[in-house]
């Protein structure tokens, strides 16, 4: 069988922000509270298609199209670039708007249960087409927003669910490839065409088993998990690289039969793998921030419901 949705969607953001001037003690808007406001609106349609091919294997197809209202920086911005030209201080700070971000997005997949139910498999293929994504930069060890004209974006993922004959058991797996690239983008004077969007790794891979043992008195849970993701770039340049990296967890829980409390120990990077969290670079040549990841770490909780 065959279903077909269409729907539509119209918006509009009106904003206004104030934010007070951070800049040189000797500038003429320091510690200022500086306002501005700015407007948009937005249709964003929607198409989808389903296709039953059997009872347990369903086809969809989506076409839409997405919107993210326009937004300001932190901190106001000398956008004029003017100067004092006695103390050599930025003037006339203001509030700077970015357009709104769009994007066209498609998707074909399918979704399936095979083998008396016990394997669940979906895949989906996505290809994204974005106008003015919104970016952060850092410009003179401060944050500020930016459109950076085009960029796409296009993956496959993998989702597998196992339940085998053995009751209790579970595995889960996940998979995805993802090709992200900026088309015609133009930031600070620089070019960025060619280059991977930031937190935006190739591949990534997640694996799971979960084993319930049910007891005359509650539920034994056994889990354990391990999630990989290749290198990404922290910045839109391209220059501040995260490794890949894998992370070991896992859990022992027990919920008592009348489900009104449960004890878990629960151990979060089991190898206690270094990584960041983020990694910031100021652009002032002296090195990058980095924000280290939690290490190994283990906790007992005792959970118990009231009502």
């Amino acid at each position: 069988s065959l279903k077909l949705a269409v729907g539509a969607r119209w918006t509009k953001d009106d904003k206004d922000w104030c934010a007070t001037s951070v800049g040189f003690t000797f500038n003429d808007t320091a510690g200022q509270e500086i306002c501005g406001s700015d407007s948009w609106n937005d249709f964003s349609p929607r198409f989808a298609a389903d296709w039953r091919l059997a009872d347990d294997i369903l086809l969809y197809l989506s076409v839409s199209r997405g919107y993210k209202a326009g937004g300001a920086s932190a901190t106001p911005e000398n956008t004029s670039g003017a100067i004092n030209p006695i103390n050599f201080a930025p003037l006339g700070e203001v509030i700077n708007f970015v357009d709104p971000e769009e994007v066209q997005a498609y998707e074909v997949g399918v979704k399936s249960t095979l083998f008396s139910d016990s394997l669940r498999l979906n895949v989906a293929v996505y290809h994204n087409e974005i106008d003015n994504l919104q970016i952060l930069d850092v410009v003179n060890l401060v944050s500020v927003l930016r459109n950076a004209n085009e960029a796409e974006i296009n993956g496959i993922e993998l989702d597998l669910t196992y339940s085998p004959s053995l009751e209790g058991l579970k595995l889960h797996a996940n998979f995805a490839l993802m090709d992200s690239e900026f088309k015609d983008a133009l930031v600070n004077g620089v070019s960025l065409s060619g280059n991977a969007l930031k937190l935006a790794p190739e591949k990534t891979a997640a694996v799971s088993l979960a084993y319930d043992v049910v007891l005359n008195t509650g539920t034994l849970t056994f889990f354990g998990a391990y999630n990989w993701q290749d290198e990404q770039f922290w910045d839109i340049q391209n220059t501040v690289i995260q490794g890949s990296y894998g992370l070991w967890s896992g859990q022992i829980r027990y919920k008592d039969r009348s489900e009104k409390w449960q004890i878990a120990l629960t151990a979060k990077n089991l190898s206690d793998r270094e990584y960041s969290n983020a990694i910031i670079n100021y652009g002032t040549g002296l090195g990058d921030e980095f924000v280290k990841g939690l290490p190994r770490m283990v906790n007992l909780e005792f959970r118990y419901a009231f009502n």
